[in-house]
């Protein structure tokens, strides 16, 4: 599976890191306020890569 387009700050950094060595990830501190989050679709597909990583990965995605 290819990573989608990016859908704010919080995708953008980790589909950039997700290219390079394995290795700590800092994403930058942005978060939606919580009564937000379930519509926030910058986080909700943040949550959906991380898990997509951990049951199959992406293209081009270091396996470890």
């Amino acid at each position: 599976m290819r990573l989608p387009a990016p859908r704010g700050p919080m995708t953008a950094a980790l589909f950039d890191r997700l290219g390079r060595r394995p290795g700590e990830v800092h994403l930058p501190p942005v978060a939606p306020a919580p009564e937000q989050a379930l519509h926030d679709d910058d986080l909700q597909l943040a949550l959906f890569a991380c898990y997509e990583l951990h049951y199959r990965g992406f293209e081009g995605a270091d396996e470890r």
